[in-house]
């Protein structure tokens, strides 16, 4: 019934699209961004090596074995099941790991192109109601 419902976007945390596709994508950062930062600190993850894994210009293999460290309290949250179900619809790769790593990375790099983005019609999201759609159509700012 879900999947076949049309949905309302009035809230997200999807960057703008010039944003997206402009800049190398990175999985480990963008994973951290949000909501899952904060169950890796809950974990025990400092401050510091927070935002070591959220700087792309430091090589994703060097932080990974940290990501993975901490990647392993976190995964059965609801923030990390919500990666690992993202990851395997959206890129389908099964599982987020050392190996399936450059293949998330590829994917990710075949979708960040310009235009309206795929996501919308794989999770049936009809239109968006968002900060700037707000403004353009309501003078809300």
């Amino acid at each position: 019934m879900v999947r076949t419902t049309s949905l309302v976007d009035t809230h997200e945390h999807l960057e703008p699209e010039e944003s997206r596709i402009s800049k190398p994508q990175d999985p480990i950062s963008l994973f951290l961004t949000h909501y899952l930062s904060t169950d890796f600190l809950v974990a025990g993850l400092s401050p510091q090596d927070l935002e070591k894994l959220r700087n792309p210009r430091i090589p994703w293999e060097e932080r990974w074995p940290v990501f993975e460290e901490w990647w392993e309290y976190a995964c059965t949250t609801g923030y990390g099941q919500v990666i690992k179900v993202a990851i395997r619809e959206l890129y389908g790769v099964a599982e987020l790991s050392r190996s399936s790593y450059l293949r998330l990375i590829e994917k990710m790099k075949r979708r960040a192109v310009k235009g309206r983005w795929s996501l919308d019609e794989a999770l049936g999201v009809a239109t968006r109601i968002l900060r700037e759609n707000a403004v353009r159509l309501f003078g809300i700012s």
